[in-house]
Formats: C-alpha cells, structure tokens, sequence
C-alpha cells in the first residue's frame, strides 16, 4: 500500500507539472494550444484504456504504466512548448 501512495504522489506531481506547461502554452502561442489540447485529450483516453486492461495483471503495472504515461506527457509538452516559443 505504501508503495502505491509513492507512485500516486509521484503521478500527481508530474501532472501538476503538466498543468504548469499547459498554462505556459497558453500564454506562449495560441496556435499550440490546440495541438496541446488534442494531444492531451488523445493521450488520456489511450492511456486509461490501457491502464484499465493492465489493471487485471498481476503485481504493479497499472502503477508502473501511470507512472510513465504521467512522465511521457510532461516530456511531450515541455516539447511543445519548447517548440512553440
């Protein structure tokens, strides 16, 4: 149980993160805000569905999958905003 408390707060840093640089995109360019929006809509509904199929594995993959997906979102948009500038 500890341990799925880490990834959760681990997670919800990474998507706080997230938050910011999706503010920033905001201010930054509005034509990348709607390449960010898809790509976040896009990302989400894919990666719950996998998270949901993985959640029937036996041991921490649906944590190790969210923990992941989380990271590889921040990266994605540190991109576009990088890119957007």
């Amino acid at each position: 149980m500890i341990l799925h408390q880490c990834y959760e707060e681990g997670v919800s840093e990474l998507n706080r993160n997230s938050e910011k640089i999706v503010l920033q995109i905001n201010n930054v360019s509005s034509s990348c805000v709607t390449v960010a929006e898809d790509y976040l809509s896009i990302f989400s509904q894919a990666s719950e569905r996998i998270k949901k199929e993985a959640a029937d594995q036996p041991g921490w993959l649906e944590d190790k999958l969210d923990l992941h997906f989380a990271k590889q979102q921040l990266a994605t948009l540190k991109l576009l905003l990088k890119e957007c500038r």
